[in-house]
């Protein structure tokens, strides 16, 4: 019986499905999972976030979890699989994958990847959207890190700019689609959800609440080194935020929306965000 999963990601739709499969696999055997990002060539921000949404992918299923970084891929993928005592190696999409098989003893399961279907359009269009929200966050952070000397601050009016824009996109875009039509869909199939989907729309007017103190701190200016250190911990605190509330969407709906839905539910659900008057 497997004890400790690994799970290697690299923020490909594939590593993301891992992720979903892992976790659901470790919390049937009572398992936990351990997280190894993979970067080639990548920020650490996007590794913080990756990881930060696995990880809350596992605690909404009650599965217990840590991450780690490492590269390259396959040997980073050993390395840590040995030095963490797992049992067991989940791998996203056989292609990339080939080389680990014949350089380790622990057991390797690979994800099958999903057909294309109108589930695998509408999730993919919903992941598409949590990566141009998150660009956007790390916009903003990155406006923060160039002046982290202290003698400069930040462009008020691009912080401006790209809060507004979450707010437009994000509350006035992305969040009507899930909850009039994924979020609906899903409820009318099964009641296992409700409280996980209530949570979720409760984050989203958490997430209008912060949005809105964002916006007014912007409008006031960052002027001085004083206002600019205020307004970068409120930054930092909606990022988290965010990568937990994507990490729940991403490890638990989307695969509940995957097991329950019907062919005929995600027609609806396509038509109705990219068909006409979509």
């Amino acid at each position: 019986m497997y004890r400790h999963l690994l799970v290697p990601i690299d923020g490909t739709d594939s590593s993301i499905d891992a992720v979903s499969q892992a976790v659901n696999l470790a919390r049937e055997l009572g398992a936990r999972v351990t997280f190894c990002h993979t970067p080639r060539d990548q920020p650490a921000s996007l590794a913080a976030e990756r990881l930060a949404k696995a990880e809350s992918a596992a605690r909404a299923h009650g599965v217990p979890c840590a991450s780690i970084s490492a590269s390259p891929l396959h040997r980073a993928a050993l390395a840590s699989a040995q030095e963490a005592g797992c049992d067991l190696i989940v791998m996203p999409g056989p292609a990339q994958n080939q080389g680990l098989f014949a350089e380790t003893t622990i057991p390797v399961l690979v994800c099958a990847s999903a057909e294309p279907s109108a589930a695998a359009r509408t999730i993919a269009a919903i992941r598409d959207d949590h990566r141009a929200l998150a660009a956007v966050v790390h916009a903003l952070l990155h406006l923060f890190s160039i002046n982290a000397d202290g003698r400069t601050v930040p462009d008020a009016a691009l912080l401006l700019a790209g809060v507004r824009y979450l707010q437009g996109f994000s509350l006035g875009v992305h969040h009507p689609k899930e909850e009039l039509h994924l979020f609906s869909k899903l409820r009318q199939r099964t009641s296992l959800y409700d409280s996980e989907l209530a949570e979720l729309e409760r984050q989203h007017a958490r997430e209008a609440r912060l949005i809105d103190e964002l916006i007014g701190m912007a409008e006031l200016g960052v002027e001085s080194a004083k206002r600019s250190e205020e307004f970068q911990p409120a930054v930092e605190r909606f990022a988290s935020f965010l990568w937990e509330h994507y990490g729940r969407e991403e490890g638990v709906i989307l695969p509940a929306a995957q097991r329950y839905l019907r062919p005929e539910d995600w027609a609806d659900i396509e038509n109705a965000l990219f068909g006409a008057g979509g």
